[in-house]
């Protein structure tokens, strides 16, 4: 018996169940198949939520969907260096974040299709990228009206690797366009990249190679060096209880909250115990603060209290935001911008530490609330 696995779209889940649901008819009427189809939990909890969907396993069987679509969680993948290479290799070629994970997914698990109803915005990952196969419900359809052996393999061969358009296509972007033959030997088609890109004869003049080489040598020595004797020696370039008025990484607050003395007085129990290295306590009292104000401030220093509680290292970066603690028209439309980029700054620091350190962070609810 053949067997397929098919991760759904969430969007068309979400949008259109009712297409979805006549193709898993279709699908049950092919009795010498077995096929498994999914969907991603996570993101189908954030596309309900956006829909004002409260529960989405309930949602589903309301929708008679629950027995016949299995959920499956990112977090169950065993192989977590696999996912994160497989959320680069999609990243390259999906602008989309939600699509970007669900692909990584569906490459980690060995996924044969991803049916989707937007396949134009997987145009150059189509090109690119085996390993899964990305239909419309349309095209899935026509396939299913294929004989069983005639059903195209996907997953015959592993996932991720270079397609043969792929390197042609750089063949001839190097060689010229008129040049597409496949060089019978590595030799040959070194030669060819010699010979169209830098005269063969720069190779045989021994004083310019020694020249160049010299150089290389030089910038090594004189920046390669001392950058890399900088990474290993890095410590945190924001040391507590610092006397910069300026630069912060939880021991201090810049925009003061305004909704209530109760909110100031957490938001000075979480930076005192920030500043006492009390890191636990720190995480809970910037976490309850998040919770009731949103602050993008609130959520970057959680995050950094967060790292600290869990001992993880991590690279620090500085952002720099136009805020004052004077008041007036101009001032406060400088502060408002300041929070605008700090939230996106919030957004994107939790993205990245909820996929380096999962395990984590997924026990805390405002990872969830932030995207």
């Amino acid at each position: 018996m053949t067997t397929l696995r098919i991760l759904v779209d969430v969007d068309l889940l979400v949008n259109s169940p009712d297409k979805l649901c006549e193709l898993l008819v279709l699908i049950e009427a092919r009795r010498e198949l077995k096929v498994d189809v999914i969907v991603i939990e996570e993101t189908l909890q954030r596309v309900c939520k956006s829909k004002k969907i409260d529960n989405h396993i309930e949602w589903l069987s309301n929708h008679q969907l629950s027995n016949k679509i299995g959920v499956s969680s990112r977090h169950n993948i065993p192989d977590k260096e696999s996912f994160s290479t497989n959320l680069e290799i999609a990243a390259n070629y999906l602008e989309d974040f939600e699509y970007q994970l669900q692909i990584a997914h569906a490459l980690s698990q060995k996924i044969d299709f991803f049916i989707t109803d937007r396949t134009t915005n997987f145009g150059k990952f189509k090109l690119y990228v085996k390993g899964v196969k990305v239909e419309s419900v349309d095209g899935f359809k026509k396939l299913l009206e294929l004989p069983t052996e005639d059903i195209p393999p996907v997953n015959e061969k592993p996932a991720n690797t270079e397609s043969e358009e792929i390197r042609t296509q750089l063949q001839r972007n190097i060689l010229g366009e008129h040049q597409t033959q496949k060089p019978s030997s590595k030799s040959d088609f070194k030669n060819s990249l010699y010979t169209k890109i830098i005269p063969k004869t720069w190779f045989k003049s021994n004083l310019i190679f020694y020249i160049i080489l010299g150089i290389i040598v030089a910038i090594i020595i004189v920046f390669i060096i001392p950058l890399m004797i900088d990474l290993v020696t890095f410590k945190n370039y924001c040391p507590r209880n610092n006397n910069d008025a300026f630069i912060s990484c939880g021991e201090k607050t810049f925009i003061q909250e305004q909704q209530g003395n109760q909110n100031i007085n957490i938001q000075e129990n979480a930076v005192e115990h920030f500043k006492s290295s009390e890191y636990e306590n720190a995480v809970d009292d910037f976490e309850l603060l998040f919770t009731r104000t949103k602050s993008p401030e609130t959520l970057i220093y959680l995050n950094n209290t967060l790292l600290e509680a869990k001992k993880k290292t991590a690279n620090t970066i500085a952002i720099a935001a136009p805020m004052s603690k004077r008041t007036g028209s101009a001032i406060d439309d400088e502060r408002d911008l300041a929070k605008e980029i700090l939230r996106g700054v919030a957004h994107a620091q939790t993205l990245v530490n909820y996929c380096f350190f999962s395990e984590d962070f997924n026990d805390f609810d405002f990872v969830r609330d932030s995207f």
